[in-house]
């Protein structure tokens, strides 16, 4: 049945219409951002029931249109269900808009405009693109080389930006606490004389907000209990205001900053009723609530939806300071800067030992051409092209053209120079890269298995990445060549969550597998990251392989990632950091070939990762039993295993490094001649090191 998308957003739209004219704007937004901010429990679930951050925006942006209302046209009860009532069609509304617009989309096969119809659905559903304590730990480091700058501008130096938005969801959550305290002393003292009461015993003052509690004596002791409760909660929801709403001087005394700074700052960020036309799309925050979150009355001020908070500086910063050419221009180059100096150093903790060659050089006189960065890592190169350029308001908006215009830049741009550079390597034997001070570095193209291209984004693009598939993007960029187009916001977890090297070349493999299938579709980059560390890449791949689906929806995996994140946001103690292994002891045997930095130590770790869990149980034993027996005696000791694919693998550990390599030597080609292997790898362990690797 076909769904009738105008009736249904008139419908909702008309709700809305009468519901709000009718209750005080503030009490109502602080209302529907509290509720909106809630999680379900306390492990990070991305599905949070009815509860929407775009609700509370939505309405925000209708009350901004208008002017302030003051009163209240209906009791509180009545108040508190039309909360509910407007909170169900606020977010129905919200969702058939952006339904109604992907329904409405045409030529979803083609890959921009797939793209463009997941962003302008996203940019108005998705408010945490990214992770809070990454994003503000990004914009401290970006913007404290120019504090000074901004304090002259704005008023506020970049650290009270910062603490303001880290700790003033603390500072409500607190404020909260105090009036949900108050209502249970309340309620318990309420409770205590009514049960006097029924006893027959005297009892006190029974009136609270000139509510007589008398009459309910009458109830059994349960029924007394959830009016009790009952009416106690409406009281919480009809007092969220005076927590939610604040003063600068409040707040000031809370962070202990000055009160002038974060006048600054509020006002900076802040709009104020009847400032929006009446034209203005009340879906879309882009040019309103994302840069400027909090709505001021008088000496009070509002945060109309927590996550916005984290992103508003930055989003206001890209547009107001292109106002300012010659502060612009610095900013751009901080951005490029920032962006290759931070994935230079996650990288080296990527994979350490790497070599990293920043904005580079080559060609001839007449023609030089600079590439971002190259990252060289045993035998294998990195080129690396980075943008650090935003998207544009207007493209946030909706327009297609700009939205185009601005991929074209940061995906296309980026790919067509490392293709240039990759081009540049493999048309010469060796070439010669220098850097502005003269420093050279020589790339023979010889000495790596593989060049990876990375195009590298200070954008949050992770949700649409894995819309550029390996196999047909003709529109957007030259796929004979597949990049990795990779956000820093990404990168950052990656770092943090991939144990040893080998992990980033095995992920690499299955994304660049994955992307190769069109009927397909996970929400975002991370999702791949999860179901890759939780070890189901594979069933991935052999759904889309033996499956005959039309199109195959893989859900979310990125719940387990965002909770660890959160616990680490929210300082909690004791914090797992999610694991790619289950095998201890594999996991150190992975690390040292990897870490050894010896040819084909990749390649060798990346064909253990392709064992069966039994297999992998297998040597995990074989080897722990080879160290402890080493360990006692100081003698030679060894072990292998022999896969299916007639590969076999020997690891060998001794006291003496000669005697080590000529015992491994002889030992797997014996091995490999006795079992017709068609290849053996083996390793030599000394002094907690793998110094030898063979592959025969």
């Amino acid at each position: 049945m076909e769904i009738d998308y105008n009736k249904l957003i008139n419908e909702n739209y008309q709700i809305i219409e009468t519901i709000i004219p009718n209750i005080n704007s503030l009490e109502l937004i602080s209302f529907l951002a509290y509720y909106n901010s809630l999680q379900e429990s306390a492990e990070y679930q991305d599905y949070r029931g009815d509860k929407n951050y775009f609700v509370s925006e939505i309405a925000a942006n209708y009350c901004l249109k208008k002017n302030y209302v003051s009163d209240n046209n209906y009791d509180v009860f009545e108040k508190i269900e039309n909360y509910f009532i407007l909170q169900k069609a606020l977010s129905s509304y919200g969702a058939l808009r952006v339904s109604s617009n992907i329904n409405n989309s045409n030529n979803l096969e083609n890959n921009f405009e797939a793209i463009y119809s997941k962003f302008n659905a996203e940019i108005k559903t998705v408010k945490n693109p990214g992770h809070p304590i990454h994003h503000l730990d990004f914009s401290n480091k970006l913007l404290a080389p120019i504090t000074d700058l901004i304090f002259s501008k704005y008023g506020f130096h970049i650290e009270t930006s910062v603490a303001i938005r880290e700790k003033l969801t603390s500072f409500l959550s607190l404020r909260l606490n105090n009036i949900r305290k108050q209502c249970n002393t309340e309620k318990n003292r309420i409770s205590r004389e009514l049960f006097k009461l029924k006893k027959g015993k005297k009892s006190k003052n029974l009136i609270y907000k000139d509510f007589d509690f008398t009459h309910l004596i009458k109830l059994e002791d349960n029924d007394l209990k959830k009016e009790i409760d009952l009416f106690f909660k409406i009281d919480f929801f009809d007092s969220i205001h005076k927590g939610w709403v604040f003063t600068s001087n409040e707040l000031s005394s809370f962070l202990n900053i000055d009160i002038t700074e974060i006048e600054n700052f509020l006002n900076t960020f802040s709009l104020r009723f009847g400032e929006l036309p009446e034209e203005f799309d009340i879906t879309n925050s882009q040019k309103s609530l994302s840069k400027k979150p909090f709505i001021k009355l008088e000496n009070s001020y509002l945060l109309t939806s927590t996550p916005l908070l984290v992103w508003c500086v930055d989003e206001y910063f890209e547009d107001d300071l292109k106002l300012d050419n010659k502060f612009f221009s610095k900013y751009t180059k901080l951005k490029h800067d920032f962006l290759l100096e931070t994935a230079e150093s996650y990288f080296r903790t990527l994979l350490p030992n790497s070599k990293f060659f920043s904005n580079m050089f080559y060609g001839p006189k007449d023609h030089v051409c600079e590439t971002d960065g190259l990252l060289i890592f045993n035998e294998y190169l990195f080129i690396i092209e980075a943008k650090a350029n935003k998207l544009s308001t207007k493209s946030k908006e909706g327009h297609k053209s700009k939205l185009k215009d601005h991929l074209d830049d940061i995906i296309k741009g980026s790919h067509n120079q490392a293709i240039r550079t990759l081009n540049y390597i493999n048309d010469n034997d060796v070439v010669i890269f220098k850097d502005k001070k003269g420093n050279s570095v020589d790339i023979n193209k010889n000495n790596f298995k593989n060049i990876f291209l990375i195009s590298l984004t200070l954008e949050q693009f992770g949700s649409l990445s894995p819309l550029f598939k390996n196999n047909d993007n003709q529109d957007i960029i030259d796929n004979s060549f597949f990049p990795w187009i990779v956000s820093l916001y990404d990168l950052v977890i990656i770092k943090d969550l991939f144990q040893t090297p080998s992990l980033l070349f095995k992920y690499l493999e299955f994304r660049n597998e994955y992307l190769k299938y069109n009927n397909t579709y996970v929400f975002e980059e991370l999702d791949l990251i999860g179901y890759f560390l939780k070890g189901n890449s594979y069933k991935l791949l052999d759904i889309l392989k033996n499956k005959d689906y039309n199109y195959f929806f893989f859900s979310p995996e990125t719940d387990f990632i965002n909770n660890y994140y959160q616990k680490i946001q929210l300082k909690e103690e004791r914090v797992i950091k999610p694991n790619y292994f289950n095998n201890i002891a594999f996991e150190e045997l992975i690390s040292k070939i990897d870490n050894s930095n010896l040819n084909d130590s990749i390649d060798l770790s990346l064909h253990l990762l392709e064992y069966s869990s039994k297999s992998i149980h297998d040597l995990s034993n074989k080897y722990s039993t080879a160290i402890k027996l080493f360990k006692n005696d100081n003698k030679l000791h060894r072990c292998s295993i022999f896969s299916l694919d007639n590969i076999g693998f020997t690891y060998m550990i001794d006291k003496d490094l000669e005697n080590l390599n000529e015992t491994l030597v002889d030992y797997i080609l014996n091995l490999k001649l006795k079992l017709n292997a068609r290849n053996w790898y083996g390793i030599g362990e000394l002094n907690n090191k793998i110094v030898t690797l063979i592959k025969i």
